[in-house]
C-alpha cells in the first residue's frame, strides 16, 4: 500500500526528519531574526535608564538582560535533544514556573503596597487641605476682629 511505501526509507535515501537516527545528517534550521521586543511590545529603555536600573536592582539572570534573546537562552538551556529527557527540561520549566509565581507575588504585594500608600496620601491632602482652611478662617477672623 502506499502508507507503507511512505514508511518505508532505504539507508542510502537521507532523511529529512531531524528525529531520524538513520539521517546522515542533521537538518540546518534557519532562524529567522525576530525582533522579539516589537512583536511582544517590551518597552526599550534608554541606556541611562538601564545602567540606573542596574546599579538599583543588580541581576546577573539572563532574562533580566536589555539584550535577552529568547532562542539563545533556549538552546543554552537545553543545547540538544538529550537534554529534553531526564527530566532536564521538567526541571527547567519548574524553575520557570517558580519564578513565574514569585514574580506574580511580589506583583500582587506591590500593587496592594501602592493602594494602601494612595490611600494614605489622599488622607494626608485632605488633612492638608483642612488645616488651611482653618488657617485662612483664623486669618479672616482675626483681620475682622483688628478692623
Amino acid at each position: 500500500t502506499q502508507k507503507e511505501k511512505e514508511k518505508e526509507v532505504s539507508p542510502s535515501t537521507p532523511s529529512n526528519n531531524p528525529f531520524d537516527d538513520n539521517a546522515d545528517e542533521a537538518p540546518v534550521i534557519e532562524r529567522e531574526e525576530i525582533d522579539y521586543k516589537k512583536e511582544f511590545d517590551i518597552p526599550v529603555f534608554s541606556a541611562t535608564l538601564e545602567a540606573a536600573l542596574k546599579q538599583v536592582l543588580p541581576s546577573d539572570d539572563p532574562l533580566d538582560s536589555p539584550n535577552f534573546d529568547p532562542i539563545t537562552y533556549i538552546n543554552q538551556q537545553l543545547p540538544d535533544e538529550i537534554s529534553l529527557g531526564g527530566g532536564k527540561l521538567e526541571s527547567h520549566l519548574n524553575i520557570l514556573k517558580r519564578k513565574v509565581v514569585t514574580l506574580s507575588d511580589h506583583i500582587t504585594k506591590e500593587i496592594h503596597a501602592q493602594s494602601c500608600q494612595r490611600n494614605q496620601t489622599k488622607r494626608a491632602i485632605a488633612q492638608a487641605t483642612q488645616a488651611i482652611q482653618d488657617l485662612f478662617n483664623k486669618i479672616k477672623s482675626i483681620k475682622g476682629k483688628a478692623t
